[in-house]
């Protein structure tokens, strides 16, 4: 139980400094992703300020394609944030089961997720990390709807100054992201900027 509220019911998924549950309030029963950093990681205080400046945006950014978060807290030694409950599959697992998609299926995917990202960018949000891995595809709810595609974890964002979340900006140098979908001005350090994701989205598109 964390928080006092929020049951553990099963673990959806695990990385290397924390993992993501599938939790139900205890007095709503509404369930929804509970995500963690694990205790065992020994959390920085950059680390854990970036956790709170996720949910932050989760929060404050509506999009009905970025994922959505809607509380955070720390419980002992567990610091968590509580997000929309996603049904479906990543892209990454999508690729890895059905190979390169069609162009037309590529494009009804990507769109969306573009649509999202420019929300973001409008509010001077640079998300930094898009891949395979952060495009999650939802289920539709009924047999007359699409997929819906949204873009997930934005751990690594750097902040123009969204009402609410502090302004923060990377030391010139210091690379975050993963490098193949990394424009050589990310890779090299530079203050972050749209075309970081813009880059990435070419990227993603042609793989």
């Amino acid at each position: 139980l964390i928080a006092g509220r929020y049951a553990i019911l099963r673990e959806i998924g695990r990385g290397g400094m924390g993992a993501v549950y599938e939790a139900a309030n205890c007095v709503t029963e509404v369930r929804s992703a509970l995500k963690v950093i694990l205790p065992e990681v020994n959390a920085t205080t950059d680390q854990e300020r970036r956790f709170i400046r996720e949910v932050k945006v989760g929060a404050l950014l509506q999009h009905r394609n970025l994922v959505s978060a809607y509380d955070a807290g720390k419980d002992g030694d567990w610091l968590f944030m509580v997000m929309e409950l996603l049904r479906g599959e990543s892209l990454a697992d999508r690729l890895a089961r059905c190979g390169r998609l069609s162009l037309s299926k590529s494009v009804r995917i990507l769109v969306p997720c573009m649509r999202g990202m420019a929300r973001a960018h409008e509010a001077g949000i640079i998300h930094r990390d898009l891949k395979p891995a952060n495009l999650f595809l939802c289920e539709p709810e009924d047999d007359s709807q699409e997929e819906q595609p949204k873009v997930l974890d934005f751990g690594v964002l750097a902040s123009g100054g969204l009402p609410g979340v502090d302004t923060w900006v990377s030391s010139r140098g210091l690379v975050l992201g993963t490098p193949p979908y990394m424009c050589m001005e990310q890779l090299r350090g530079d203050p972050a900027t749209p075309q970081f994701d813009i880059h990435a989205f070419g990227v993603l598109l042609y793989q």
